[in-house]
């Protein structure tokens, strides 16, 4: 049986979910289901999500940290975990969905477009028609810090995004990318190495920048 929240406080249950929430958590045209048992969510400070719809399953785990903003749905399926760190600032709709014991984690102060998409699985399983064996397992997805994913980007299962990179507008990414990199295209590859990216003219992340040595 699922608990349904429409607003996000501390909360306990006889099943083993809780939930956590910290200081000035906005939660409007929200809704938060706590699916059987061991379901667990932790929603750091400063935290604003508009018009989402969470789930959140079985001996499942959803952690957003401090400072973030997103809208639109998350599905934490059985077994399985997402984590955003501090800082995300999502433009529009963002959908990320964990099932079959996998994971999506999302570094610190990362920047999201409109129409996101983040799964590690493929909707429907898929089998040799011959051996019976299913061929399209679901895996984690990993998104390291000050990431920019520009609108429409596609992060399919197993991917994992280096620190400082950017991800162009409507790209489809199936294979990792690395750190200081602009990756673009359906599939997305990548079109330039050696860079970082910033929010504006004025502003300069230090730690993402390279040594010539590098």
């Amino acid at each position: 049986m699922a608990i349904k929240l429409v607003q996000l406080r501390d909360y306990r249950d006889d099943n083993g979910n809780t939930v956590r929430t910290g200081a000035n958590v906005k939660f409007p045209a929200s809704a938060l289901w706590l699916k059987e048992r061991n379901a667990h969510v932790e929603i750091g400070n400063d935290v604003s999500l508009p018009h989402c719809q969470i789930e959140v399953g079985r001996n499942s785990k959803l952690i957003i940290g401090d400072g973030c903003r997103l809208s639109g749905k998350i599905t934490v399926g059985l077994n399985s975990r997402v984590e955003i760190g501090t800082g995300l600032n999502a433009t529009g709709n963002v959908l990320i969905r964990a099932v079959e014991s996998t994971s999506v984690d999302v570094g610190n102060d990362c920047l999201f477009g409109s129409d996101i998409v983040i799964r590690t699985a493929d909707g429907h399983p898929v089998y040799d028609a011959f051996t019976r064996e299913r061929i399209n397992k679901s895996r984690s997805i990993s998104i390291g810090n000050h990431v920019w994913l520009a609108d429409r980007v596609v992060i399919l299962k197993g991917v994992t995004i280096g620190n400082a990179s950017a991800v162009g507008i409507g790209s489809v990414v199936t294979k990792s990318v690395g750190s200081n990199c602009v990756a673009a295209g359906n599939p997305a590859r990548i079109v330039r190495t050696g860079v970082t990216w910033e929010l504006g003219l004025s502003d300069r992340t230090e730690e993402f920048y390279l040594s010539p040595e590098q």
